[in-house]
């Protein structure tokens, strides 16, 4: 399938050279003004590459690019202009990140090669993102996993917060969330190497010391420092830090759209522990002003999904991956092995298996399923 790309010009004889030169090898749309072209790449298939002329009224191409750059940051920027815009041109490149700037009129021996770039370019970026975000997935999965064998707590909540970011996200039309959700599994891991005395304590409601609560009130803070050495993970890790205020966030938007989601779900999953309905957790959020409408309103998308569950009574035996906890589950000598809200993964069956081979597990369990 030839490569998808869209040429900006306000000139409609300059789009229709183009058109001409390179509808052959490459599937070409065209659009007279950067606004035009702007809501042609929000419809349909992803464009790979963008051709856009430089002086265009209304929207320049230094304008246009940068904006593309926002919403479409995969997609490649090419730059076409004159030899007198040259300041523009320099202006465009740096807030559009441009992949290559090119001289009207550009012969086809220069463009033609600078499209085969454009287009190899963007495979390479997806190819890297899609190794990245597959390969961090899976080996954060892992460590959850056996972090869940020392504190299924922790686990659970980490999961519990995923699940909510990652449906706030599709409520809020944010097409890639895999940075956020790996900072919400994440966020519980400080947890790890703290006293698990003093952990237990404070889940049980009982009352700690000042030096106590300070240290429990530090598990962002040892999250972010386990996570910063580890490369692709710096704005994961920072997004941690600051949700316990900790570490600064910083000017990263993508920092900032993430801890925005973070601290939603983390107050949302706070008020459902509590014991409030999902309507009456979002109310609570909306009466303390400290989250913006639009997250609010992507919250009561998710308490309206949450009525499409039932309550069912299930063995052992019945469990299926991706079921939710209705209750905490408990090994037969009293061990909890998972908290409510948790969706059962592969991993966690086997485990419950496993101890009903051995030790046994307290039946029925509640789970949630699809009504």
């Amino acid at each position: 399938m030839p490569a998808r790309i869209v040429c900006v010009d306000d000139e409609p004889r300059v789009l229709k050279g183009l058109q001409r030169r390179l509808g052959r090898a490459y599937d070409v749309s065209t659009a007279e003004s950067g606004a035009e072209a702007l809501a042609l790449m929000r419809e349909g298939e992803e464009f790979q590459v963008v051709i856009s002329d430089m002086r265009m009224p209304g929207m320049s191409g230094a304008e246009f690019l940068a904006q593309a750059r926002q919403e479409f940051p995969d997609t490649v920027r090419i730059l076409l202009t004159g030899q007198s815009d040259l300041n523009d041109a320099i202006a465009a490149v740096n807030q559009g990140n441009i992949f290559r700037f090119l001289s009207k009129p550009c012969p086809p021996e220069v463009l033609m090669p600078a499209l085969s770039d454009a287009t190899e370019h963007f495979r390479l970026i997806r190819a890297e993102r899609e190794l990245l975000e597959g390969t961090l997935r899976g080996a954060v999965t892992v460590l959850t996993e056996i972090l869940g064998m020392k504190d299924p707590a922790a686990v659970s909540r980490g999961k519990r917060l995923k699940r909510h970011v990652h449906q706030l996200a599709e409520a809020l039309d944010i097409d890639r969330s895999w940075d956020f959700e790996l900072a919400a599994m994440l966020s519980e891991i400080g947890y790890a190497v703290l006293p698990g005395e003093i952990v237990d304590r404070a889940r049980a409601g009982e009352a700690l010391t000042e030096a106590e609560r300070q240290l429990l009130g530090s598990h962002s803070s040892v999250a972010c420092e386990l996570l910063a050495h580890i490369p692709r993970l710096e704005n994961v890790a920072r997004m941690i830090g600051a949700l316990g205020g900790g570490v600064e966030a910083g000017t990263d938007p993508r920092v900032a759209e993430g801890l925005r989601l973070l601290r939603a779900a983390t107050d949302y999953d706070e008020a459902l522990q509590q014991g409030l309905a999902e309507g009456a957790a979002v109310a609570a959020l909306r009466n303390n002003g400290v989250h913006d409408e639009a997250v609010l309103r992507g919250l009561d998308h998710l308490a309206v999904a949450s009525g499409g569950y039932v309550e069912k009574s299930l063995g052992v035996g019945d469990l299926v991956s991706g079921v939710i906890l209705g209750a905490d589950l408990f090994a037969a000598d009293g061990r909890l092995l998972l908290t409510e809200g948790t969706e059962l993964s592969a991993a966690a069956r086997t485990r419950i298996e496993h101890y009903d081979n051995h030790v046994g597990v307290r039946e029925p369990i509640l789970v949630r399923v699809p009504a």
